[in-house]
């Protein structure tokens, strides 16, 4: 399915909504419930900050919310919160544990630059049909 042409932010929502639908529950590890993160601290390798395209990034968590109709949406921020899903979308969880951090690797449609790998000891936690992959790696 080919995205219409619009800004990246929405493009990554769409996507990741369609993966949502389409793999929902395959994400696996994590703590299964909501965090405040003001009490954890966890740090990254440096060139996590700005990998550049297809590159991977961090973010502090690994964010999933649910809608009432069951769908899901998922993404990395630094805090555990919903407000990048929209509207509807509640209960969030953050699917890494205490001791690591949220990664995402690839970018979304067609690149000729290949998806970045993430560090060692990270664990997938499923893909998007735009093309990137997010894992929980520990933190250092």
């Amino acid at each position: 399915m080919r995205l219409p042409s619009m800004p990246i932010a929405p493009k990554l929502l769409v996507s990741l909504l369609l993966l949502a639908g389409a793999c929902s529950g395959s994400l696996d590890g994590g703590t299964g419930s909501a965090l405040s993160l003001a009490s954890t601290e966890c740090s990254w390798p440096a060139g996590l900050e700005d990998a550049g395209p297809g590159g991977c990034r961090a973010e502090r968590a690994l964010v999933q919310c649910s809608d009432s109709g069951g769908g899901q949406c998922f993404g990395l921020a630094d805090d555990v919160t919903c407000s990048s899903c929209g509207d509807g979308f509640s209960s969030p969880v953050d699917r890494c544990s205490a001791n690591q951090y949220a990664a995402v690797c690839g970018s979304i449609g067609p690149s000729s630059t290949p998806a970045g790998t993430p560090p060692a000891g990270c664990t997938s936690q499923g893909a998007t049909p735009a093309g990137t992959i997010y894992y929980c790696c520990p933190c250092n």
